[in-house]
């Protein structure tokens, strides 16, 4: 069934009034006596109701009348008030939650959107010794504004198993610094992989992740902290002291990184909030492996790949 509308509920209002005024009431306090006389003494009045008397005065059925149609007349004057002001309310409802809508599709069509868009994998060389792969996680605003308060982090963690309440921990936020990424403009992030790590995770002895998170602000106003989380892990197909030898096709990096985890999301889907991520309890994560000794002032590299 319908819901009636306002006006239709004024309306039938309007008329149980009327039918309220001239007929319940007259019905309720007319005279009881069918043969009541049509002309009355001024003596006879006084005993008279008023809804009697406007039998037989024309004085008391013309006020009747006449506060029967003002008071019709203010009820519906009252009635017309509040469907206008239901009205009113309604539209100013349905035009603030269009502007609502409004600002948030501008927003989420203009706003600035960081996330990793490729891998960057270089092999680099000690005096001709492969000692590093340089994973390289390239960062892009694709949005149409730029990213405010721009800062990030990773993690490379080598572990003999991954627990299940792995809490994702930074070793540090020390150094972090803020910058801001124009639209449709890139950075990146580093994270080295040595080549005793690289030969670890080839003999299965070792399982390495690489996570951490991004966070910026965009440029219209109110507006929360965003949130990146991405967490991958590495696995090694081949011997990381050599280089393989391609027969046809592209090369590719012995290196390859797929997502890990429920640590992968944006925003709302974050594991943490923005400026929550804990820092690692004492012991918590293994050390850091130092880079080879004796590294060469600017290590060359010997092999790029780019993962889309």
């Amino acid at each position: 069934m319908r819901k009636p509308t306002d006006g239709q509920l004024a309306i039938g209002a309007l008329i149980a009034f009327a039918i309220w005024i001239f007929v319940a009431l007259p019905l309720y306090y007319g005279p009881r006596d069918d043969a009541a006389p049509q002309k009355c003494s001024a003596k006879e009045l006084e005993y008279y109701s008023f809804w009697e008397k406007t039998r037989c005065d024309p004085i008391t059925y013309l006020t009747a009348w006449l506060v029967g149609f003002t008071g019709i007349l203010a009820f519906s004057t009252i009635g017309l008030w509040w469907v206008t002001w239901r009205g009113s309310v309604r539209q100013s409802r349905d035009m603030r939650d269009t502007l609502d809508h409004a600002r948030e599709s501008l927003t989420a069509i203009e706003r600035a959107f960081v996330a990793i868009s490729e891998l960057t994998v270089s092999t680099l060389s000690v005096r001709g010794v492969i000692a590093d792969y340089r994973i390289q996680l390239n960062v892009v605003n694709s949005g149409r504004t730029p990213a405010r308060n721009y800062r990030a982090l990773a993690n490379l963690v080598l572990l003999d198993n991954i627990p299940d309440d792995f809490r994702f921990a930074d070793r540090s936020h020390d150094n972090l610094s803020k910058q801001v990424i124009g639209p449709q403009s890139r950075t990146y992030i580093q994270a080295d992989v040595f080549i005793k790590d690289a030969l670890a995770i080839f003999e299965k002895k070792k399982r390495a992740l690489i996570y951490g998170w991004i966070e910026y602000d965009d440029i219209f106003p109110n507006s929360s902290t965003h949130r990146t989380e991405f967490c991958m892990e590495a696995e090694i197909y081949a011997d990381p002291r050599e280089t393989p030898t391609v027969i046809r096709g592209a090369a590719l990096p012995i290196i390859t990184l797929r997502p890990y985890g429920r640590y992968n999301g944006y925003d709302q889907d974050c594991l943490y909030r923005p400026g929550e991520t804990p820092i690692a309890r004492e012991g918590e994560l293994p050390p850091p492996t130092p880079p080879p000794e004796n590294p060469p002032a600017t290590p060359a590299p010997v092999v790029t790949y780019t993962l889309g």
